[in-house]
């Protein structure tokens, strides 16, 4: 009698011990199920977001083709600009400038070179992207990435015209007049400035996509403090920063509002004959078309 209670104990032990088991494993694989769900959302978001990449920056490679008058006049101006610094202000400002340096000067101005180098919106571009994503925040995410895709189209851009281009930098002393064209020597590629390109790419995508008048002001003195590092360290003439200055700023806006396009698609948008006033702050306002 003993024997079989015993028995019955050690079944029902067993049979405990088995429901348990089967919840625990049940919590297992639901578990499991969850994560393989959330990998694949996440996996199937990065590659949302490439193929939207690559759409922006195929957009941004046909924009110039949708530019009407005004749009050409705008690029006549900075273009005319650039040749106008070439002749009249490189040279004379590049004394200038080497001839204000100060030990506390020499420290400020690295800031600037911290901020337009590449991994610079790298990390902020993948922080607020993967920070978008853990909080499940569309826009802080999309802000990530429009840094991010700025950044690399505006060192795409200015790498190659570096290489076509192939200008003399300041240090070398051989004068600004000096291309050498299609050379692969950092010490010649000066024209465009890809920290300034960078710079403002970065800060014009961030102040259009946060719209305060105050970020913006900082962001673009940012960008600016890049451009006056660059002649500061002898690395470019003005004529190299005004140009990097363009080109990124350009960049930066398109991307923002090929970004917008993707979140509020009945809205007009910089994107071929549509138009959208970027205007984070109230002393930078333009219009493009892309």
């Amino acid at each position: 009698m003993k024997g079989i209670f015993t028995l019955i104990q050690l079944v029902v032990l067993f049979l405990s011990i088995n429901k348990e088991y089967g919840i625990l494993k049940g919590q297992s694989n639901s578990e499991n199920a969850q994560t393989l769900l959330t990998e694949r959302r996440f996996f199937r978001l990065i590659s949302n977001d490439f193929s939207s990449s690559s759409r922006s920056f195929s957009s941004l490679l046909r924009s110039p083709f949708g530019y009407q008058k005004n749009q050409f006049t705008t690029v006549a101006i900075i273009v005319g600009s650039g040749i106008a610094s070439y002749f009249f202000i490189d040279e004379p400002l590049r004394d200038w400038v080497q001839g204000i340096h100060t030990p506390f000067l020499s420290d400020a101005a690295t800031l600037g070179d911290y901020y337009g180098m590449p991994y610079t919106p790298l990390t902020i571009g993948s922080v607020l992207y993967f920070a978008g994503y853990a909080n499940n925040n569309a826009e802080l995410r999309l802000t990530g990435r429009a840094v991010l895709e700025s950044a690399i189209y505006a060192t795409f851009f200015t790498s190659v015209m570096k290489i076509i281009f192939s200008r003399s930098r300041p240090f070398l002393n051989e004068g600004n007049e000096k291309f050498s064209w299609f050379e692969f020597h950092d010490s010649e590629w000066s024209f465009p400035s890809g920290h300034s390109a960078i710079a403002f790419a970065t800060s014009s995508t961030l102040s259009a996509r946060i719209g305060n008048t105050y970020a913006g002001i900082a962001l673009y003195g940012l960008a600016l403090w890049t451009a006056f590092n660059r002649v500061y360290d002898d690395k470019h003439w003005f004529s190299d920063t005004m140009i990097g200055a363009a080109i990124g700023t350009t960049i930066g806006l398109a991307v923002a509002s090929f970004i917008h396009s993707e979140t509020k698609p009945n809205e007009p948008v910089l994107f071929g004959q549509s138009v959208i006033m970027i205007e984070p702050i109230p002393i930078y306002q333009f219009q493009l078309r892309f």
